[in-house]
């Protein structure tokens, strides 16, 4: 087992092909038309004030979230008592943050969505949307007001639940990797210049 996963990164390493549909959502917008969350649910906003705490609370705890909020950023996460549902990351701007080899250039008021993952037997249930309601009106009251985030075209199911939330797809970022050497480039689908800042 531990051959085949090595042969699959080195692949990966050599060559890999990546196609990611870019999503724009101004915060206040996205907030009046994403759905409310599930009740059975509870939603946690997570940050360096409150990590230790729910650390201590969500066992086993995503770590890809724990380096999120390690270097300053934010975590969303649903959870059902102590086990969690969803979880997603949040790169706070102003910062370059860089997507399979394409830097975005984040400004004040920024932000980029990263990481959204719902476990299996919960998908397709409207968490991903409900947490959206949340995740805006959290980074909303921060003073965040435009957030973007990345979806592989083949992903149409999370495609759908960003756009039910109220997402409008402003265009591709095309990547191929050869011997860990990125060639990337940006594909508008809008002239409107005020993305010009975040895909240039």
């Amino acid at each position: 087992m531990f051959i085949i996963d090595f042969l699959k990164r080195l692949a990966s390493y050599c060559y890999k092909h990546d196609v990611l549909f870019v999503y724009y959502c101004d915060i206040e917008q996205t907030l009046r038309h994403a759905p409310p969350m599930l009740t059975e649910l509870t939603p946690y906003a997570c940050d360096q004030h409150n990590y230790e705490q729910l650390k201590a609370v969500l066992k086993p705890f995503p770590p890809v979230i724990g380096s999120r909020i390690t270097r300053g950023d934010l975590a969303f996460i649903a959870a059902q008592g102590s086990r969690w549902i969803f979880r997603a990351s949040v790169i706070l701007g102003p910062k370059d943050y860089v997507v399979i080899g394409y830097p975005l250039h984040l400004q004040q008021g920024d932000v980029y969505m990263e990481c959204a993952e719902t476990i299996p037997g919960w998908r397709g249930k409207g968490i991903a949307p409900g947490m959206l309601r949340i995740t805006m009106q959290t980074l909303l009251n921060r003073g965040y007001t435009r957030s973007f985030l990345t979806i592989a075209i083949t992903n149409t199911s999370s495609c759908r639940a960003i756009e039910k939330g109220g997402g409008q797809r402003i265009g591709i970022i095309t990547s191929r990797r050869l011997f860990g050497r990125w060639q990337s480039m940006y594909i508008p689908l809008t002239h409107d210049e005020q993305f010009a800042a975040v895909a240039c």
